[in-house]
């Protein structure tokens, strides 16, 4: 791909990413405060859990996302290798989903307490949200391969417009159900049936747009796959983990539903300023693959652009911090609270913006090992930070902000040294 095709689709792929962020968190941030309001931040917990799990996908990945990625987009390779290679990945991909839904199943058969202290074995809702949970995981993890044949193909905005359906999707679900039932149970349903929908979406786009010939795999090509998929899996799994540590830890260290409602609201703000770099960086890694020195020179202009874009962002946040609020949750005991953890969120959220770019460069010049312990370190940053400001204050919200922001600048701060030493 040469340096005007490369342009074309960068271009392509913000103008597909700014839609889809755009229509996706206007449509969340709409619905969002009436669902609050009509069922309480307890049981809005509730939807937040499953919800979430979607996040974890990461974690089980091990790398498999990347390395198709990475392998597709080798120097003169054939037809017939890449459909070896994907068809391989395939096979491990349904392997891996396997045995995390026998986990699961085991878990359920066991009462073991997946979704932490907050919803134990034999409450109400345990039973659906258990099983809604390990099926959107396992759905999510084959979503992740979905798109990565579409970013290997550079068809990276077929993939944006489908996190753009599911999300819109879930969104009218919750419409609907606010309009006709308000019933819990199929607020929980909605989020696996939204992750449904994009699963076909991917197989359709993938099976009219691309051609792929499945063939008989063989043992060369599975240790082929694992070593590269190896080089890769830390990245996968420490940058899942990070972006779920708090939500984690408020799952499965404290007993509150409430919390963990206020935590998503608040992540789900931040978090449309890293998914809109994150997407707008994605494609720096296939791209650097096939031409490392004219992207480079690509990424410094992005990064001055996310730090003015951020910079605005915090402004904003700041200004208008109460109004964002009170929009959301109604609770005046709650305000200065929130006014504290969005802005810390925020300004985290936009650190790490700035550091994805960085990212996917030095993953697509052969440094994952590098950013693989990178992000290793700023997961033990945020443990240890959390672990001690808990010793010493008691609001478990404010800690987990505190080390988040702290997670960020490690992170960012870190990337930018490895780049420029190069």
């Amino acid at each position: 791909m040469g340096n005007l095709s490369s342009k074309r689709y960068l271009i392509k792929n913000s103008i597909s990413t700014f839609f889809r962020v755009g229509v996706s968190s206007i449509s969340t941030l709409l619905i969002t405060p009436f669902i609050i309001k009509n069922i309480g931040l307890s049981l809005f917990g509730y939807i937040s859990l499953t919800s979430f799990f979607v996040s974890y996908a990461g974690l089980f990945d091990i790398g498999i996302s990347k390395a198709l990625v990475f392998l597709l987009n080798e120097d003169n390779i054939s037809e017939q290798n890449r459909s070896k290679y994907i068809s391989t990945f395939y096979y491990i991909n349904i392997i891996i989903i396997s045995i995390i839904f026998s986990i699961g199943a085991i878990g359920i058969g066991f009462s073991f307490p997946i979704l932490g202290s907050s919803i134990p074995p034999g409450s109400e809702y345990y039973l659906l949200m258990t099983i809604v949970s390990v099926l959107i995981l396992c759905l999510s993890i084959f979503n992740m391969l979905q798109c990565a044949i579409l970013e290997a193909y550079f068809k990276l905005e077929k993939a944006n417009y489908g996190i753009m359906l599911k999300i819109m999707i879930l969104n009218l679900l919750y419409l609907l159900n606010m309009i006709w039932y308000n019933n819990l149970s199929i607020y929980i349903l909605s989020s696996l049936i939204s992750v449904m929908i994009a699963t076909c979406y991917y197989s359709i786009v993938i099976r009219r747009t691309i051609r792929i010939n499945f063939v008989r795999i063989c043992m060369a090509d599975v240790k082929r796959i694992f070593k590269v998929s190896f080089s890769f899996a830390g990245v996968g799994i420490f940058s899942s983990l990070n972006s779920a540590l708090p939500m984690l830890a408020v799952t499965y260290f404290t007993n509150g539903l409430a919390n963990i409602a206020i935590l998503n609201v608040v992540n789900r703000l931040s978090m449309s300023i890293v998914n809109l770099g994150g997407s707008l960086s994605r494609p720096f890694f296939a791209l650097t693959k096939k031409n490392p020195d004219s992207i480079r020179n690509q990424w410094k202009k992005v990064l001055l652009v996310y730090s003015i874009g951020g910079g605005i962002c915090i402004l904003i946040v700041i200004l208008f911090r109460n109004s964002i609020n009170n929009y959301f949750f109604h609770e005046s005991d709650l305000l200065s609270l929130l006014n504290y953890m969005l802005i810390i969120y925020v300004v985290a959220a936009v650190v790490y913006l700035i550091g994805q770019p960085v990212s996917m460069y030095l993953m697509g010049i052969g440094k994952a090992v590098t950013v693989t312990k990178i992000i290793a370190c700023n997961s033990f940053i945020f443990l240890i930070t959390y672990f001690i400001l808990n010793q010493i204050f008691d609001n478990v919200l404010i800690n987990l902000s505190i080390a988040n922001i702290l997670m960020a600048l490690s992170y960012t701060i870190s990337l930018i040294f490895n780049s420029i030493k190069r």
